[in-house]
């Protein structure tokens, strides 16, 4: 292509990215599009960082290919010191040194991260901070564990002239103080960690475990190995004995079970959530989607249904869940009793929709069909909700349109009531991703081939799927009830908990 062409290609890229991040102040906006556009930060290049793993009895038992030697020698000298978990500073204070427990809990790896990385990794995650060289040395140090007065020491200035560059970085971050500020870059740290295979299927089952006692502490939590050879993480909640509802989730599914606890009990309804892979995962996610993810979802799902409930049920599709659904009851009709769509989300334009939000699913439209791309959106979306703060503004927007849908998203989870959305967000790259792409995918056309009996269950002032859109869809099926709730939006299940879980009963006696 001639040189001209490539710029008024990459022109229309970036206009298109501006629009996929229309969520953002259109500052952000500009920086986020920038920051893909440059393919920094990619995960897969977080293998380059180098590492050394030791056995339970402290023995080097294996080290990352190319890593120098002295940095070995140093990470050695760590281990035999008898040094535990958690970050410090190189000897030469040039470097962060993390140490993480490895697989199965057979020993510890110690990575070895220099403060140009970490220095770039602040800017690549925070592109809209434009922090100072001084704002980021503060930063380095904190996270090492140095103090705020051995920082201003080390730099020869005073105590007062470090903290107000301090005061500076939390302001530009966003963060309420320096236990706030030192878990965001540890969270933004985790992605240049390379994971082990294992310590990542680890991982995956501490994050769901942590992520419910955390934000969803009503939830049962297990895990239930399935003929495919994986693993179902399952959140679960109502009466054991209760009537099986299975709930294929979107990521705002923590408002669900979170608000439902006395209405499933009252309907006596059992709520069985697989957490999707791909959802609450640690490790480098990489740029690459994941073909095969929706086929390996499906037969999760199937399996899951097949060991351990042994009779059809009910699926219940909630917002980007809807999809799953669709192509479930096509796939395994045998599996379904019926098809519950409670508030979901058909990605389409138009609406009451405001223009931003328009503007936001016509970019993800145009982009999520190249390779690669879903990934990328995820990745930087990720960094931008690293901040709990930051979290609450873009969903603030995404929900402007409804009031009950902004109070719904405000679990009382600490300070802000978005720290749940961050910590999903954060750990679910390639799962939102994937929603992404399924979301503008097919899988209305799945809708025709369903014989499960459907119902639908929407808020008449959705803001992202407008009552009549769902109806255009539920027109492929035999639809034995459509329920209204007139005051609800979109997080229905959230707001309308009894309301929503007693139309799910009613379509249950009428399948």
């Amino acid at each position: 292509m001639p040189e001209g062409g490539e710029r008024t290609e990459e022109a229309g890229t970036a206009h298109v990215l501006r629009s996929a991040f229309a969520v953002l102040h259109a500052e952000e906006a500009e920086l986020a599009a920038e920051q893909v556009l440059s393919t920094l930060p990619a995960p897969t290049d977080a293998a380059k960082a180098f590492w050394a793993g030791f056995s339970p009895r402290g023995q080097l038992v294996e080290r990352s290919e190319g890593c120098p030697d002295f940095i070995q020698a140093e990470l050695v000298r760590r281990i035999e010191a008898g040094a535990s978990t958690g970050v410090t500073l190189s000897d030469d204070g040039g470097a962060l040194i993390w140490i993480v427990p490895a697989a199965q809990g057979l020993g510890l790896r110690a990575h070895y991260l220099t403060r140009a990385e970490i220095f770039d990794l602040l800017d690549q995650a925070n592109p809209g901070a434009a922090l100072s060289h001084a704002e980021k040395l503060v930063v380095y140090r904190l996270v090492g564990g140095l103090s705020l007065k051995d920082s201003a020491a080390a730099d020869g200035l005073s105590f007062e002239t470090k903290r107000a560059q301090l005061k500076s970085v939390l302001a530009k971050l966003d963060c309420a103080g320096q236990v706030d500020l030192v878990r965001l870059v540890m969270s933004q740290m985790t992605g240049r960690l390379p994971a082990e295979p294992a310590l990542a299927a680890r991982d995956a089952d501490d994050a769901v475990a942590d992520f419910a006692a955390a934000h969803l502490p009503m939830c049962r939590y297990y895990r239930a190995p399935l003929t495919t050879g994986r693993t179902a993480r399952v959140l679960e909640m109502g009466p054991l004995n209760g009537r099986p509802i299975l709930l294929l989730h979107g990521m705002l599914f923590p408002t669900i079970l979170h608000a439902g606890v006395q209405a499933l009990e009252q309907e006596g309804l059992r709520l069985i959530t697989p957490v999707r892979a791909g959802y609450l995962e640690t490790g480098p996610a990489g740029f690459d989607d994941a073909d095969g993810h929706i086929d390996e979802v499906l037969a999760d799902y199937a399996a899951f249904i097949e060991r351990f409930l042994a009779e059809p049920v009910i699926l219940a599709g909630s917002s980007l869940g809807i999809s799953y659904g669709a192509r479930l009851a096509r796939l395994r009709p045998d599996l379904i009793a019926g098809l519950v769509m409670a508030g979901g989300n058909a990605f389409q334009q138009g609406g009451r929709k405001s223009a931003y939000m328009d503007a936001f699913f016509t970019g993800l439209r145009d982009l999520v069909i190249r390779p690669g791309w879903a990934r990328r959106l995820a990745w930087q979306f990720t960094r931008n909700c690293a901040n709990a703060r930051i979290a609450r503004r873009i969903m603030t927007r995404v929900f402007h349109a409804w009031e009950a849908d902004q109070i719904a998203l405000s679990i009382p989870s600490g300070e802000t009531g978005f720290e749940w959305f961050r910590d999903i967000f954060v750990a679910s790259v390639p799962g939102v991703a994937e929603d992404y792409r399924e979301g503008f995918s097919t899988w209305r056309e799945a809708l025709a081939d369903v014989t499960a009996p459907a119902a639908i269950i929407h808020g008449a002032h959705d803001p992202l799927t407008d009552l009549e859109s769902m109806r255009d869809l539920g027109r492929a099926l035999d639809l034995r009830m459509t329920h209204v709730i007139e005051d609800g939006g979109h997080l229905i299940a959230a707001t309308h908990p009894h309301e929503v879980w007693r139309a799910v009963t009613a379509a249950a006696a009428r399948f």
